[in-house]
């Protein structure tokens, strides 16, 4: 947990400075990435309709693709302030962790009951 904690500071701290060389470099690259950049903000409807809210439950989903890394992506892609995205973030962290250590618990508190162990 203390790992992915870790990683929204980071990551919303390096999109910054890539989005500054992609820009300085130009050519293709900007390009590409113009285009990406258009298409999430064009799908991201949803999540700028709730905003913060939307975002920690977005990273509270213990599901593939759906963690601090994407969650960072989004804010930053679709702007949010930084410090309450962050908060946001850590928020839906510390909820999936929770939501995970829950469902295991129980599993191994069935499987116990289920074979007499």
């Amino acid at each position: 947990m203390l790992g992915n904690l870790s990683i929204a500071p980071a990551v919303l701290y390096v999109l910054e400075h890539l989005e500054r060389f992609i820009f300085s470099y130009g050519g293709w690259l900007r390009r590409i990435y113009e285009k990406a950049l258009n298409l999430a903000r064009r799908r991201s409807r949803r999540v700028e309709k709730y905003g913060i809210l939307g975002l920690a439950v977005f990273v509270s989903i213990p599901l593939p693709a759906t963690g601090a890394w994407t969650g960072s992506l989004i804010a930053y892609l679709l702007g949010l302030p930084k410090l309450k995205s962050l908060v946001s973030i850590e928020i839906g962290v510390i909820t999936a962790s929770a939501i995970v250590y829950t469902v295991t618990a129980l599993g191994v508190e069935l499987l116990k009951k289920l074979f007499f162990i």
